[in-house]
């Protein structure tokens, strides 16, 4: 019973954790054999042509000025028509948010 307790608490703390990502900062991401990657020029070609007057790139990802909001899923479709106009299919393209020095890349 106190591992199930435990385990429980466990997984409402890693759950909470997820709910209250930092949506402030967003990049683009390439899917190789490796697995998801970070595309630094497509995030800053993304960031700085579409958001140049509310955002900053930082040489790893667009950050929001504060008083803005990006939407993630913009900038998903943004760094998705980006990977397409450069000749990549459609599994390989997406977008992700930096969070706790983990790069979350996601194909949705």
């Amino acid at each position: 019973m106190t591992a199930f307790l435990k385990t429980f608490a466990l997984a409402f703390l890693l759950i909470q954790g997820a709910q209250s990502k930092d949506h402030s900062s967003h990049n683009c991401c390439l899917l190789t054999a490796e697995g998801w990657i970070p595309r630094n020029d497509w995030t800053k070609a993304v960031c700085e042509e579409r958001w140049g007057s509310v955002a900053t790139f930082d040489g790893v990802k667009c950050i929001q000025k504060p008083g803005n909001v990006i939407s993630g899923e913009d900038f998903f479709t943004a760094c998705k028509l980006y990977g397409y106009i450069n000749g990549y299919q459609q599994w390989e393209r997406g977008a992700g948010i930096p969070w706790h020095l983990l790069l979350i890349c996601a194909y949705l």
